[in-house]
């Protein structure tokens, strides 16, 4: 049985357009003379609009039982068209013949909808404009390591013309230091900042130390209980950015660091299905509490030669957790008077700074904690 594709009257010269444009014209029942003889039906160079024939048949209702043996002749792959004011028409003479009445615009909302969920934003196809005004916001948003900001400039700016040359599908940026020295923060603020709505694209290699957790990131193989998507593949299918974060890198086993030397090597990766996914634009940031020498000792020289850039972190200066502080502080305030509809005392960033003492803070992430709680300790006593 065939489809039947409805237009509404107003459409029909935008769809004849279209179509004109890729070759197809779209001619009635009449004009065609031998319809099982002419070629280009079977080629897809004709659409069939039946709107004429709804007129006819709405006058004359006998004239479908001989027109169904037309239909017969017609193949199955022909795309019928008609105008919704003689759908029901068509519907009710050819009822055994049609098998769906689909609306044309429908479909292709619903094809754009798709298409625009699984585009993620891509760093590569930012003009530079852009990417100017995202590095002048990342520099101000991640706080001391300014050696590092400056090199990223540098990458990011190399790898949108590398990307586009074909010579470089992958951006692979590895960081190294102590815990709460802003490592993972370089990621959050870079997906944030690209426009993401969704959830960053986020594996933690504290989960990956069995021997068999490759299964896991990619999925089990075939046959195998519990053979749906690996995080991998089902993190990037509901991320809205072209940006992987790997965190906790030194506590995966080796067939998952094996796995990703391929990976950055090719610029893709075969889920366990045997199913492509092209990592083409991509930034991937790893993360790891290592010390320089035990990352040169215990990570494959290989592997160390797939990154495309290695940096370490290290313990912010005062002046920079001070400008955290304030920044963080200011953002609490903005947060709490925009939900809760209330006003902040604005005594009550010099009482949290006098109870902070950020020279014996060498965690950020601890500071953000100090911080927030000594923020509602002090909202709730104005209450």
């Amino acid at each position: 049985m065939k489809k039947l594709y409805v237009y509404y009257e107003e459409q029909f010269e935008q769809y004849r357009d279209e179509k004109e444009k890729q070759g197809i014209k779209i001619l009635s029942v009449s004009k065609i003379s031998k319809i099982q003889e002419d070629t280009r039906l079977l080629n897809g160079e004709i659409e069939l609009d039946l709107t004429t024939l709804g007129m006819a048949l709405q006058n004359r209702g006998d004239l479908a039982f001989n027109l169904e043996t037309v239909f017969d002749t017609i193949p199955d792959e022909v795309k019928f068209i008609v105008s919704d004011e003689f759908k029901d028409v068509i519907k009710k003479a050819f009822k055994f013949d049609f098998s769906e009445f689909v609306h044309l615009y429908d479909i292709k909302e619903e094809q754009s909808k798709k298409r625009h969920k699984n585009k993620k934003i891509m760093i590569c196809n930012l003009d530079n404009n852009r990417i100017n005004q995202l590095l002048k916001q990342f520099n101000n948003k991640i706080y001391g390591h300014i050696r590092f900001k400056e090199d990223f400039r540098k990458r990011i700016t190399s790898y949108k013309v590398l990307n586009k040359l074909g010579e470089q599908k992958v951006l692979s940026i590895f960081i190294m230091g102590e815990s709460g020295t802003g490592k993972t923060e370089v990621a959050n603020c870079l997906y944030k900042l690209l426009g993401g709505k969704l959830n960053l694209c986020k594996i933690s290699f504290a989960n990956y130390s069995s021997k068999d957790s490759l299964n896991s990131l990619i999925g089990s193989p075939r046959g195998y209980i519990g053979s749906e998507d690996g995080e991998l593949v089902r993190k990037i299918k509901n991320t809205d950015v072209g940006l992987i974060l790997i965190d906790e890198f030194e506590k995966a086993d080796e067939k998952v660091h094996n796995f990703f030397l391929e990976l950055l090597e090719k610029g893709s990766f075969s889920d366990s299905q045997g199913n492509d996914y092209n990592m083409n634009g991509y930034i991937i940031i790893f993360t790891s509490n290592m010390s320089q020498d035990r990352f040169k000792k215990e990570v494959l020289p290989e592997l160390i030669s797939r990154f495309d850039y290695i940096c370490q972190f290290s313990q912010l200066r005062k002046e920079d957790k001070e400008a955290f502080v304030k920044d963080y502080i200011e953002e609490l305030i903005k947060k709490y008077e925009k939900t809760c509809k209330k006003k902040v005392n604005i005594n009550i960033t010099g009482k949290i700074k006098e109870t902070i003492n950020i020279d014996t803070c060498t965690n950020i992430r601890n500071l953000k904690k100090d911080i927030a709680y000594k923020f509602i300790e002090l909202i709730e006593n104005e209450v």
